[in-house]
């Protein structure tokens, strides 16, 4: 009986051991999700009230009301056939014929824009947020 107790104690310890083990990468993810809230946190309030009109766009919107969001923002027309998103190299649900892009400051580096993807009928098919980069 004194063997099994032994065992059993140091078995005990092998399974703490792991426990703590496993523990270390669970903080570290546990870590990482809080500092990934704090930086998202840290954005500029151009670039909050950006994502946030980004936000509202939704697949099959107007043209229209895609302006009447970005209400205040500078606005840009490229007329260009695509048939994927550039994103993700996914397929439209139908090819974009044209995209609008919206600032809120200058197109300079550092800055952010939303780009909206509308079909030959004026309904949105895609939308992305980015930088722009020298």
């Amino acid at each position: 009986m004194m063997k099994l107790n032994v065992r059993m104690q140091s078995w005990g310890c092998l399974k703490a051991l792991g426990v703590m083990i496993l523990g270390i990468p669970t903080l570290l993810i546990v870590f990482s999700v809080f500092t990934g809230c704090q930086q998202k946190q840290q954005r500029s309030p151009q670039l909050q009230a950006l994502t946030s009109k980004f936000d509202e766009i939704k697949e099959e919107m107007t043209e229209e009301e895609v302006d009447s969001v970005f209400e205040g923002y500078k606005s840009s027309r490229s007329d260009e056939f695509r048939p994927t998103n550039p994103n993700d190299g996914t397929d439209f649900k139908r090819p974009s014929t044209f995209s609008k892009m919206f600032t809120n400051g200058p197109t300079t580096e550092g800055n952010f824009f939303v780009r909206i993807y509308f079909d030959s009928a004026g309904y949105v098919v895609g939308k992305r947020i980015g930088e722009f980069v020298s």
